[in-house]
């Protein structure tokens, strides 16, 4: 499990392009973050990272959509969106739209915690 945590680790590096995934790749990652807790704890770190990179303005877009405040933003979003992926709510599509500024009614539901 090992092995494939960190060839996934590199796959979502290079797939930080969320529109190329494949389904393979998104599979293969959900199965992942299901069983290894290294893998996820990778993947929230490297989330966490990313989203604390972001302009203060793409902060308090998310924060807003999210419903919490800004300087919790990066470790709520990244939790919810991880275990949303995890568990099989957050399908491929939407993980593909996460980023847009109409996101679907699921997508909202996953990252405000519901």
């Amino acid at each position: 499990m090992k092995r494939m945590a960190l060839l996934v680790a590199a796959a979502l590096g290079v797939a930080g392009c969320t529109s190329s995934m494949s389904p393979e790749m998104y599979q293969l990652i959900r199965t992942a973050l299901r069983k290894d807790p290294a893998f996820m704890q990778l993947s929230y770190d490297a989330c966490v990272r990313d989203m604390n990179e972001m302009s203060a303005s793409d902060s308090a877009l998310y924060a807003a959509r999210v419903r919490i405040p800004v300087k919790n933003v990066a470790s709520v979003y990244c939790t919810r969106v991880l275990n949303g992926w995890k568990s099989g709510r957050l399908t491929l599509e939407e993980y593909r739209k996460l980023g847009n500024i109409n996101p679907n009614t699921n997508e909202i539901r996953i990252v405000q915690g519901k």
